[in-house]
């Protein structure tokens, strides 16, 4: 048969041994089942898989230690085997031709391949992204090995991948742009839309790994309540001429979430990169803007809510602020991370605060009205020197105001008939940044007995 002859021809033998914890460092696609040959679909960085540097993503495995994989192979059971077999194991493969989307590569301009390599981050922080030349693959000199020849090399530690065209909501056609942090960039073009989705999402993957992992070598030195919570890209958007031709214009910025606050740069700040001392200083002195969580609020906008066509858009404002910045992030799992971080970030912004106090008056008398973690709503009465009145953050009903200086609060006084209340009626020459602090009180108190925030903080 010329197709077994040719099958024969074209495999290696590669041996390799299994490590007690990484084991061979490979995971397959395929099988019979799928109508695919067995094809190895995943190497880990400096598993036996990846050191050997014979194996790579998208060859066919046709035998493993001397067991023929067929046609009519099951992927449990290639798995089966792998899995069982001795800790010296002899594998035959082949580079499979047609197996593009499993072989990590992409069309460039026609004459250039993009290749993922996946280092260990927690040994050098760096992931790295690799045009390749179009030719398959090519022999070491020196040690007779397969590899590819690499053209092009861009880091990924803390890189910026988007499929929108630069500055735009406007997307790009099964496409994307990575940008390094010093400022090399690779524009891709996939050949579908399914191959463009795929490579994405594992390029956002290594990102947010690597981003993840610094995050955590960071923390180590800070206390709980400073954490970094969150790190990552997002699109400002920034308004362009008057009503009726106004048009919006999206710019990059790096966003970061510590402690209680959040700070938005042109950038990563060097400190951030480098986890030296003058982190705090930077992220304050160096940052475009920068939010105390107990005087801002966060929304993430409903579709019908957004200017463009920009996508998982977020809005922040603080009480200072007359209108709010219009946040986007690439995708919707990057908009529910950074609305958990604000949470958490918000929790730890008031209950280091504590309490903050207004000025206000009640009842056409001045008196101070207090937001305390523990004690809640209470009315300070500076001529008789006590609290005239205290309520629990729980029994607060409903609020509203004017606009202006007025404030309505009704609260629940009975807690078998909510029916039964109290309204008490303020006048406060600072009203929105009392409703911002009482936004943040109210939204730590929720988030304090809801046991999955309590859980992940």
């Amino acid at each position: 048969d010329h197709s077994d002859d040719q099958r024969k021809l074209s495999s290696r033998l590669v041996h390799l041994h299994r490590d007690e914890s990484l084991g061979l460092g490979l995971s397959i696609k395929g099988g019979s089942d799928h109508s695919l040959p067995i094809l190895i679909s995943r190497i880990v960085s400096q598993s036996p898989a990846d050191l050997c540097k014979q194996l790579f993503i998208g060859d066919e495995i046709i035998a493993v230690n001397g067991v023929d994989f067929d046609s009519t192979t099951t992927h449990d059971e290639a798995l089966k085997l792998l899995r069982q077999s001795d800790d010296e194991i002899s594998m035959k493969v082949r580079h499979h031709r047609v197996a593009n989307i499993y072989r990590k590569q992409w069309r460039k301009n026609d004459n250039q391949f993009i290749d993922l390599q996946d280092d260990n981050p927690l040994i050098k922080k760096t992931s790295t992204l690799d045009l390749n030349d179009p030719k398959e693959l090519i022999q070491n000199e020196s040690n007779g090995a397969n590899s590819w020849k690499e053209c092009v090399r861009m880091e990924l530690f803390l890189s910026n991948l988007s499929q929108y065209v630069s500055f735009s909501d406007k997307l790009r056609d099964a496409g994307f742009e990575v940008r390094a942090i010093n400022g090399q960039t690779a524009l891709v073009q996939c050949d579908n839309q399914e191959m463009c989705r795929e490579w994405c999402q594992t390029i956002t993957n290594a990102i947010n790994n690597l981003t993840l992992n610094h995050m955590k070598l960071l923390n180590k030195s800070l206390p709980k309540s400073e954490h970094i919570l969150y790190m990552g890209w997002v699109s400002e958007c920034q308004t362009i001429g008057y009503q009726p031709k106004q048009s919006y214009k999206w710019s990059q910025e790096y966003l970061i979430i510590k402690g209680g606050a959040l700070y938005i740069h042109k950038c990563p700040p060097n400190s951030l990169i480098q986890n030296d001392s003058q982190l705090n200083i930077q992220l304050i002195n160096k940052s475009l803007y920068h939010y105390n969580c107990y005087q801002s609020v966060f929304r993430c906008l409903k579709p019908n809510e957004q200017l463009d066509d920009k996508r998982n858009v977020c809005i922040i404002q603080s009480a200072e602020e007359s209108s709010p910045k219009y946040l986007s992030t690439e995708t919707s799992d990057d908009l529910t991370n950074l609305k958990n971080a604000w949470h958490r970030a918000n929790y730890h912004s008031v209950t280091q605060l504590g309490s903050k106090t207004f000025p206000v008056v009640c009842d056409g008398m001045s008196g101070s009205l207090t937001l305390d973690w523990r004690m809640g709503f209470a009315l300070y009465d500076p001529l008789v020197k006590e609290y005239k009145w205290n309520y629990k953050f729980h029994q607060l009903k409903h609020s509203s105001d004017d606009g202006n200086h007025e404030l309505s609060l009704t609260f629940v006084t009975n807690p078998n008939d909510s029916r039964i209340t109290e309204t008490q009626l303020l006048e406060c020459n600072s009203l929105q940044n009392l409703l911002y602090c009482m936004h943040a009180f109210l939204s730590a108190k929720v988030a304090s007995v809801d046991p999955r925030f309590l859980q992940s903080s």
